[in-house]
């Protein structure tokens, strides 16, 4: 909630007496130091850190750029995000009104929920300002590409009831939007925390005695702050952080500081200063929990194996008369390892927030342009020469109102399940992901079962319940908060993609419209509805052309690789499914997704090792793909049987 302030307030001259000022550099320093915005900031270590009784002082001509880039921020934030001015420069606002003499940058902080705005913001400005540091915990802004002066802008990360920032833990009241409090600067007007009193007696409290950077002298402030949260009250800060038990703490290179609850152990600490996990009374009920849940799944594979066997008994050749030609098959292979390295891209890709909407904007406007141009040739192949237009009879390629109106539903929910693998990959490893993700083959049969009145065969319900017991069981390991984010986030993406299916299967199948004049409406009533969430989240239509559609976004996706691997997989993989693999039979088409959740679990336990592979791991991935084959064997044999008796007859 952005609290309204006045923006734009008056900004009297700059004012700096030029005594004790420290030169730009040594007159043996080669390096080509100045206050210019092409010139490499001047020596700090000439003033920084300087006994305010006898030392140097900051250059003026670098204290102005300083103020400079502190009015850049408030600019471009005002009235959009909230921000606050944060340690050396809260100092000086409260205690001198003015920036510090002795120190050479100026520090704001901004809650993380905010930073991809905030860094979209400033990534559209026209001063030729430099933004680095996409991840936490900092971002920094130059005067230019050169080596200047910065602005330190720190990452906000709230747990519980403590907030992070810099490696140092703070009360989260301290620093809680909105805020509301101003201090002066130059008398310029910025925000404040309204508790700053008690943030810079924690900060700067006395220090060995001394008074060099003191907040105010006798204060009692703390010379120690605290930086591990679960010691907080042991370092006499004078606040404690309550944390569940067996709370663990530890820093993500892309994601800042992350904090998981391990219910099932918690850490004690020994005498001797070594940690170790111990089962706690509390964890009992969940311990039991997961043996009956190994228990289970033991007796759900014994019987799905027993099923598929006596279901596929004499059926092993099955699959090779399905009239797949060698091409074909390439192609499928090909999608398949392009689907497996998808989640890996995306699971690396640094995006978040708006640029997941402008990855999958791209990925959409890539497959409408492949579409755009297979109807291109198909219209000069039938004007331009004298051979038939290949399509069948009632088929048209022109676009209808009723195209337009029915391809609404779908192409909103496969555009927004798209752009949500994006955010569930980044908290989730790939085959939990890819095991969860079936539970919407669960909600697509419930919807064909409700409203088509379909029936299913009672191996077919068996193997439903199979791919929920696998969802369970992959969840029942997930303890980071930020992983039980992602399981939620996994399952409104099946769920829209449950809905873009259904709702295509009812409205657009039996439409008398070629199927590329379908797809490409599909794409543009995507990317429309992707503009929509865009303008919503970004706070209106009118801020899009500085955050979505900005050049700076732009560079920022294409500086991503991860990010253009995965655009250009899910492209690759969008356009083979409906266009070359369309009419491949369904069991074929479900073998190529249980090669796609097998390929990402090699890889992800045995190739990367990037997470540990656990029994309950290993049976719901079994779980998932006996599943699959319970699901689509039984037709398969049924028809067998049929061409079989039919065989025999004609003998």
């Amino acid at each position: 909630r952005l609290y309204a302030r006045s923006c734009g307030g008056a900004r009297p001259a700059f004012q700096c007496s030029e005594e004790r000022r420290s030169p730009c550099k040594l007159d043996s320093d080669p390096e080509d130091r100045g206050c210019n915005w092409n010139q490499t900031h001047c020596d700090s270590d000439l003033y920084r850190g300087a006994d305010p009784e006898q030392g140097l002082f900051i250059p003026c001509c670098e204290k102005r750029n300083l103020l400079t880039l502190l009015e850049f921020v408030e600019d471009t934030l005002c009235g959009k995000v909230e921000y606050v001015v944060h340690y050396g420069t809260l100092l000086g606002a409260v205690r001198n009104r003015d920036l510090i003499d002795w120190d050479s940058d100026v520090d704001v902080a901004i809650h993380a929920e905010d930073m991809d705005y905030a860094r979209a913001l400033f990534a559209s400005n026209k001063r030729g300002f430099e933004v680095v540091g996409a991840n936490p915990p900092v971002t920094r802004i130059y005067l230019s590409t050169n080596l200047t002066v910065s602005i330190d802008v720190w990452w906000m990360i709230t747990f519980g009831n403590c907030t992070h920032v810099d490696g140092e833990w703070f009360p989260a009241s301290w620093l809680a939007k909105p805020f509301k409090n101003t201090c002066t600067i130059q008398g310029r007007r910025f925000p404040c925390p309204a508790q700053h009193d008690k943030v810079l007696d924690y900060l700067y409290g006395l220090d060995n005695g001394k008074d060099i950077k003191g907040w105010r002298r006798g204060s009692g402030g703390s010379a120690e702050r605290c930086k591990d949260i679960h010691r907080c009250e042991q370092a006499d800060v004078g606040f404690t952080c309550n944390m569940p038990p067996g709370t663990r703490c530890g820093f993500d290179e892309r994601k800042g500081v992350l904090c998981e609850v391990k219910a099932a152990r918690e850490v004690v600490e020994k005498p001797d200063g070594n940690d170790e996990e111990e089962e706690t009374p509390h964890a009992g009920g969940l311990l039991r929990s997961l043996h009956v849940l190994h228990v289970l799944n033991v007796v759900l594979v014994l019987v799905a194996a027993w099923m598929l066997s006596f279901i596929g008994s004499g059926q092993a050749v099955w699959m090779l008369d399905f009239g797949v030609t060698r091409w074909t098959f390439v192609l499928a292979t090909a999608c398949v390892l392009l689907s497996s390295a998808r989640a890996f891209f995306q699971q690396r890709a640094d995006l978040s927030g708006l640029p997941t909407v402008l990855a999958t904007f791209l990925a959409y406007g890539l497959k409408l342009k492949f579409t755009c141009m297979s109807l291109l040739l198909a219209w000069s192949k039938r004007y331009g020469s004298a051979a038939e237009f290949p399509q069948g009879k009632g088929i048209h390629c022109g676009l209808s109102m009723h195209v337009v109106m029915f391809a609404v539903v779908p192409a909103v929910c496969f555009a927004c399940s798209d752009a949500l693998s994006f955010l569930s990959l980044a908290e989730l490893d790939p085959v939990t992901n890819q095991v969860v993700l079936q539970v919407q083959l669960v909600l697509m049969a419930l919807l064909q079962r409700v409203f088509s009145q379909q029936l299913f065969l009672t191996s077919q319900w068996f193997a439903l319940l199979l791919l929920a017991v696998a969802g369970i069981t992959k969840a029942a390991e997930v303890d980071a908060i930020n992983a039980r984010r992602g399981l939620l986030l996994v399952l409104l993406q099946a769920f829209l993609a449950t809905c873009g299916n259904f709702a295509s299967e009812i409205l657009l199948k039996k439409l008398p419209v070629q199927q590329n004049v379908v797809d490409a409406c599909v794409y543009i009533q995507g990317m429309a509805g992707l503009l929509g969430v865009a303008g919503v989240l970004s706070g209106g239509p009118k801020s899009l052309g500085t955050t979505l559609l900005s050049r700076a976004s732009w560079l920022d996706l294409v500086s991503d690789y991860w990010c253009l691997g995965s655009v250009f997989c899910l492209a690759i993989c969008g356009l083979a499914d409906g266009h070359a693999l369309r009419e491949l039979p369904v069991f074929f088409k479900d073998m190529c997704g249980c090669s796609v959740i097998l390929i990402t679990a090699v890889v992800e336990w045995g190739v990367l090792r990037a997470c540990h592979c656990s029994m309950l791991d290993l049976q719901a991935v079994v779980l998932v793909l006996m599943a699959h084959g319970l699901f689509y064997i039984h037709p398969v044999a049924q028809r067998s049987s049929l061409e079989k008796h039919d065989s025999q007859s004609e003998k």
